[in-house]
């Protein structure tokens, strides 16, 4: 796959939706709802992912990609749910600017996900087509 430009603050925040979804996928060990083998496969991308964000590389797998757009996905879905739960207009405004910004990270994983057709069949099945 190709190499791309990946932002600091792309970079930082994948990699904090990453070690958010590695330990909630490790709480899952034993779980009737993953295989044991899916699991190794899932956090071994995991980690393989935060060692290349950390070094500023890219030319990702498709299982990393598959991870890093899952963990970043799962980290705008989290904020967009804490809007409605802010106490304050304060917290709320911070929910909505935390929420658009994930966003504009997954819509980047998205278009490197789209440059290239491994990547797109990464995407139909995270979005749930066959």
């Amino acid at each position: 796959m190709e190499n791309f430009d990946i932002s600091e603050a792309v970079r930082i925040t994948t990699i904090y939706a990453l070690r958010v979804l590695d330990e909630i996928l490790n709480e899952e060990v034993g779980s009737a709802d993953i295989s044991p083998a899916a699991l190794k496969k899932n956090t071994d991308a995991i980690q393989s992912s935060i060692v290349k964000l950390g070094k500023k590389k890219s030319g990702f797998s498709a299982q990393e990609l598959k991870v890093i757009y899952w963990a970043v996905r799962d980290m705008r879905d989290t904020l967009s749910g804490a809007i409605d739960d802010a106490d304050t207009l304060d917290e709320r405004e911070v929910c909505i600017k935390d929420s658009r910004n994930a966003n504009a990270i997954l819509r980047f994983w998205r278009e490197v996900l789209n440059s290239f057709d491994e990547g797109r069949k990464v995407l139909a099945f995270l979005n749930g087509s066959p």
